[in-house]
């Protein structure tokens, strides 16, 4: 049709794009389709379209559903702007909205535009005007076609430049073709042929002169759940009515039809069918009553054909079905035992019994609409007198009963409502305790308690696995077994084993089998007992299948030698990208001067950019939501974009957050900056909305009264965010904040203080796990971040490279070797500086997107309980969104920076390295690049400190004056130790501790601890973690011991010093035994450097062992083996000083917190079993 005209998977518009189209039409209203979302079908197949999960259907089987994802195709350059369109007017063409012809003249005289020459004095037209002028001509095309829109029509006469003639109606030569008006297009009813056939009473508009939206009282508006939409008000348009639902004109409708003397005809039924909204089916009635029927419920069905089925919740009384419309053809076929019955509805009533025949309907033409009266399956078990309707109310929880009983008799009929009754009230106490504590929710059993209670529930089994309804506790067996395989899949894919086919176990070996054969059907033999058996050779292998995998345990032998290959944990430079590597490559060989010139040179060009970019910067912010564009107002987004593209950032996704902000609910999507470690979301967005309104006052009613000096210093924080326009408020009610969010829907997160630091810093955290904002949140990444081991090791590294003083040699990732001669300047060892750049306030320099700003309410009580309510516009510290959205852009930042020097990133401090000729010009180099993209830093106070031999970084000191000679020293920073014995000993004393004391002692006890400063802080870090995860009891014994045990430890601290070389770890195997009373122990020590082999042995003192039986009964297993750990670490704690462990230990509890690392090893792998238990085969192997 369209002659010269190639089409291929680059032209051709995708699915998703021509179902856009459709929608418009089905809806009867057009949208503004923008060029990035006019994919093609190269970019179906190549996205990522769909995603899987499980879903509770309407019948009550859980199902799994595709989601589809959003795709956008790249619009990058005038070219790939042109297919954009060109896709889009064959979309239009293809559905018959529009022809080719009028789009493609559209579409011409937008880019003929930006190849005109302007007028003298004038610019040439910019992209960004020809898309603004795209957007603005669709606007008046859906303003001036408002509802009247269907094939045939096309583009309406509001846009102007169109060729409106050409429109046209169907597919092929003169508009001929296959019809889309058909039953599945939706409907297609205009909004003027809906005003004009209002039914008696009904209205256009209100008394003040709003319409009121006619598709909404029809049921069939795009936005029938709203207060309003585009066509008017969402209120019945009965006269006088404004009922804000469109229920009451049918109710009206049917007390009128109740009220008349005379019968009640087939086409008033059908009307007030047409009058009910289409998407609500209510099996509760009693309108109809017939001199010799006897039912329940009725339906009324419109163009409906079933298949072959049988209605099993039905009982064995006949179903009536009554033809309301003149149709041809829609019969029921019966399917009688050895006949089929043809029953002729369109003549007239018929019945059967549907719950004893099988039956179906014939193909029909015309409206087919028949009333359906039906009984339930208790409708059999009551007397003739009372066959009257039995159902359910909406604000009731009454089932239908499943016993016989004489309904006739009050008494049981009032037995029957309080059962239920009592019921529902011990239920709900339940979901009220379980919503308290957090935990997760199942229900099982009648589907209608959903209808009456909120959605609180994880997930709602209301059916057993063949689909019927649950007669008892029974689970589908489907899920239970996908759980279990879970959990086994997680139990021992743990690396402990060999993966070998089973045919291939040597006889007498201990094994498990890791999977089935492929292809072999779930059965009875097919169970968990089999997957999870352990068991010796021929025995089992008589029974299995060919490509069957199992996991054998490595012998001793084995896995020690493959332990001593391990490098030490110490060691991080392997992080460190190859660019840093390049970096102190080049300041090595060219020196710290040639260098800094360019550094200038770039820094220019970064100007230039600047200025270029502009215009850019300009449109890029009118498209912006004002709450993102206020946040983050004078940053140079439209630079930041172009430098990360020119350096071939991997994630270009972290312009897309500055530009629309981080959603604070929904899944994470998946960055190649991180590695992935999926965490799906444990509550669904739409269902944390459901539940916002019980949450948000039931915490109210759960947060304790605020101090009078806490308030006021969250006051006067919350006032300077407000101030800078980080927080909206302050609002004194709830009503205040849903009418500016427009909802009652909207989570409210409490916000608390906590005082960091050793000066005692305010840090504002909101929680927004409370609020549970933080359940419907799923992430991808696993972070691992530049912390305080990162920077150590990139020291550590470049102390190696500063130890060859013949030639620079710099390995990269790939064991690629880069060499050069030293640069004159640094054969004088001028000495390494570093310095910190602080980041003001840096989460809040990025804003949330306004599609998840109902999650962001924040609020505290004041000293009286009345709370004050604030709606965040930037990202929230507590939120787990905030985390991970920033964290990308963060590394993106760092990315620019690292092109000018050596740099590490942790959240918002990024620590430079320089030598020391360089290092001013260095410092208002990367000052001087920050104020170009817009972020805001620390330029006075104590956060801003120069260049120095001690860069402090993490709360940690690192020493950088003996780099040249192979050691880095590091310690805490000053003043940190101090302060956490100051608060440790107000701890020990039993003094009065607050929440927020213990808050602060714990997190300056974790930074004070880690891999390389040491665990020892861990046992206390732990106690005062337990403390808060609870309700908060104050000072313990507990907690003083704790406390008393790290000032212990505080009193022995002394600075690290690192040498740069990284020695090879000790391997230690430690071992215990308990048997017949005797406790045994034994270790096995390898050390690869000194080649020294070492095993140890022996029995614990029979007063321990009754000491620890004594305090944890029989089983002392434990004891035993952390026993053997600690016995052996302090006997050779000499030997061992300054040198990295490996630890393995097959007992996880008895794992010690001390500077080595523990895993797991297996009894029959581990060479310490042997001496624990003085085992004979140790002489036979002739010892290590």
């Amino acid at each position: 049709e369209l002659k010269g005209l190639e089409l291929d998977v680059h032209t051709e518009p995708g699915h998703a794009l021509v179902d856009r189209v459709q929608a418009m039409l089905d809806s009867a209203q057009v949208l503004h389709i923008p060029p990035e979302k006019c994919i093609s079908r190269q970019d179906e197949i190549l996205g990522d379209k769909t995603e899987q999960k499980l879903s509770l259907g309407a019948d009550g089987n859980i199902k799994i559903t595709k989601q589809a994802t959003s795709l956008r195709c790249g619009t990058t350059g005038e070219l790939k702007l042109r297919r954009c369109y060109l896709r889009r007017a064959l979309a239009f063409d293809q559905v018959g909205l529009a022809s080719f012809g009028a789009m493609e003249s559209w579409h011409n005289k937008m880019f003929q535009a930006l190849l005109d020459a302007p007028p003298t004095g004038y610019r040439y037209t910019t992209v960004q005007q020809v898309l603004a002028g795209d957007q603005k001509l669709w606007q008046v095309v859906a303003q001036e076609s408002r509802g009247d829109i269907t094939i045939g029509v096309g583009l309406p006469a509001g846009a102007k430049g169109e060729e409106k003639g050409k429109h046209r109606g169907g597919k092929g030569k003169n508009g001929k073709g296959k019809d889309k008006t058909n039953a599945d297009a939706g409907p297609s009813t205009s909004l003027k042929e809906l005003l004009d056939s209002l039914p008696e009473g009904c209205v256009r508009a209100t008394d003040e002169g709003r319409f009121i939206c006619p598709f909404y009282n029809k049921g069939i508006c795009r936005f029938q759940k709203r207060k309003s939409c585009r066509f008017g008000k969402h209120i019945c348009n009965f006269k006088g009515c404004g009922a804000a639902r469109a229920a009451c004109a049918p109710e009206i409708l049917a007390k009128k039809l109740l009220r008349q003397s005379d019968p009640i005809r087939a086409a008033q039924v059908a009307d007030l069918f047409e009058a009910l909204p289409h998407d609500v089916c209510d099996r509760v009635c009693n309108l109809f009553l017939l001199s010799d029927a006897v039912y329940t419920s009725f339906a009324i069905f419109s163009k409906v054909r079933t298949g072959d089925h049988r209605d099993s919740q039905n009982s064995f009384l006949p179903n009536y079905v009554i033809p309301l419309t003149s149709f041809e053809g829609g019969a029921i076929q019966v399917s009688e035992p050895g006949n089929e019955v043809v029953l002729d509805v369109s003549k007239g009533p018929v019945q059967f019994c549907a719950r004893h025949y099988r039956h179906s309907t014939t193909p029909f033409r015309g409206q087919r609409k028949v009333l359906v009266l039906f009984s339930l399956s208790a409708a059999s078990l009551t007397s003739a007198e009372d066959a009257t309707p039995i159902g359910k109310s909406k604000h009731a929880f009454v089932g239908n009963p499943l016993v016989p009983l004489d309904l006739s008799k009050d008494g049981e009929v009032q037995a029957l409502l309080r059962r239920d009754n009592d019921l529902c009230q011990a239920l709900v106490t339940i979901l009220f305790r379980a919503f308290e504590s957090g935990a997760l929710v199942s229900l099982l059993g009648h589907s209608a308690f959903k209808e009456w209670f909120f959605a609180l529930q994880d997930q709602e089994l209301d059916t057993c696995m063949y689909g019927a309804q649950f007669m008892d506790s029974s689970v589908p067996q489907k899920l239970c077994k996908t759980l279990c395989e879970c959990a086994t899949a997680a139990c021992l894919g743990n690396g402990q084993h060999k993966l070998v086919p089973l045919v291939q176990v040597a006889p007498g070996a201990d094994y498990k089998i890791l999977s089935r054969a492929p292809g072999e059907i779930d059965g009875v033999h097919n169970t968990m007992e089999e997957h999870l058996s352990l068991a010796s050779g021929p025995s089992v292998r008589a029974d299995t299948r060919v490509g069957e995998i199992a996991g054998v345990d490595h012998t001793m032998e084995e896995h020690l030698s493959l332990a001593s290959g391990l490098p030490s944990p110490a060691d991080t430079s392997d992080r460190l990208p190859d660019q840093v590597r390049r970096n102190s490559f080049a300041i090595l060989t060219e020196g710290p001067l040639a260098i800094s010139r360019k550094r200038m040179l770039a820094l220019q060009q970064l100007n230039s950019q600047l200025s270029e970019l502009a215009s850019s910067e300009q449109e890029l912010r009118k498209g912006m939501h004002p709450d993102v564009e206020a946040v983050t107002k004078g940053k140079a987004i439209a630079v930041f974009r172009q430098l990360l593209e020119e350096t071939n950032f991997p994630d270009m996704s972290v312009v897309d957050l500055l530009q629309e902000g981080v959603p604070l609910v929904g899944q994470e999507q998946e960055s190649p900056l991180f590695a992935k470690r999926p965490k799906p979301r444990e509550l669904e967005p739409e269902q944390l909305k459901s539940q916002a309104v019980l949450r948000r006052r039931l915490l109210m009613q759960m947060k304790g009264l605020t101090s009078e000096q806490d308030f006021a210093a969250m006051k006067a924080e919350t006032a300077e965010e407000v101030a800078s326009g980080f927080l909206q408020g302050p609002f004194h009610s709830e009503r205040e904040v849903s009418e500016l969010l427009q909802t009652e829907e909207w989570s409210l997160s409490p916000r608390f203080l906590l005082r960091q630091g050793e000066d005692s810093k305010i840090r504002k955290i909101d929680d927004f796990k409370m609020s549970a904002v933080n359940r419907a949140f799923g992430s991808s990444s696993f972070l691992e971040l530049q912390d305080t081991d990162y920077a150590v090791g990139m020291l550590r590294f470049l102390s190696r490279v500063l130890q060859n003083q013949d030639l620079v040699r710099v390995p990269l990732s790939d064991d690629t070797i880069l060499e050069g001669a030293w640069a004159p300047e640094m054969l004088n060892r001028p000495a390494l500086l570093g310095k910190t750049l602080d980041l003001s306030k840096a989460y809040r320099q990025v804003a949330i997107h306004p599609s998840t700003r109902e999650h962001a309410a924040l609020g505290f009580p004041n000293p009286k309980g009345e709370w004050e309510f604030y709606v965040a516009k930037s990202l929230p510290f507590g939120a787990a969104a905030s985390v991970y959205g920033f964290n990308k852009i963060a590394l993106a930042v760092l990315h620019v920076m690292v092109l000018f020097a050596i740099a590490t990133d942790f959240y918002d401090d990024y620590t430079m390295y320089e030598f020391k000729p360089a290092a001013t010009l260095l410092d208002k180099v990367l000052m001087r690049l920050l104020d170009i993209l817009g972020w805001a830093y620390a330029k006075t106070g104590r956060k801003f400190v120069p260049f120095g031999s001690k860069v402090v970084s993490l709360g940690v000191s690192l020493g950088l004056g003996e780099l040249w000679e192979g050691i880095l020293t590091v310690q805490n920073k000053p003043g940190r130790l101090e302060r956490i014995a100051e608060l440790l000993r107000a701890v020990v004393a039993g003094n009065d501790i607050t929440r927020s004391d213990v808050a602060s002692l714990h997190g300056l006890i974790n930074f004070a601890g880690g891999l390389i400063l040491g665990f020892e802080l861990k046992p206390t870090s732990r106690m005062l973690s337990r403390a808060l995860s609870g309700p908060f009891v104050g000072n313990s014994p507990e907690l003083q011991q704790a406390c008393a045990l790290a000032l212990d430890v505080l009193a022995q601290c002394r600075p690290k010093r690192c040498p740069a070389s990284v020695k090879p770890p000790i391997i230690l195997y430690t071992d215990g035994a308990y048997e017949r009373g005797v406790a045994g122990w034994g270790a096995v020590l390898v050390d690869r450097l000194t080649g020294a082999c070492w095993t140890f042995g022996g029995k614990v003192g029979d007063d321990l062992v009754s000491h620890w039986r004594a305090e944890a009964g029989m089983q002392v297993i434990c004891q035993v083996e952390a026993y053997a750990l600690a016995i052996v670490l302090f006997g050779i704690r000499g030997y061992v000083k300054g040198r990295s462990i490996l630890a393995f230990i097959d007992n996880d509890p008895c794992a010690l917190e001390a500077l080595l690392w523990f895993e797991r090893v297996p009894s029959k792998s581990n060479p310490a079993d042997l001496p624990s238990k003085r085992h004979e085969r140790l002489k036979s192997r002739g010892g290590l």
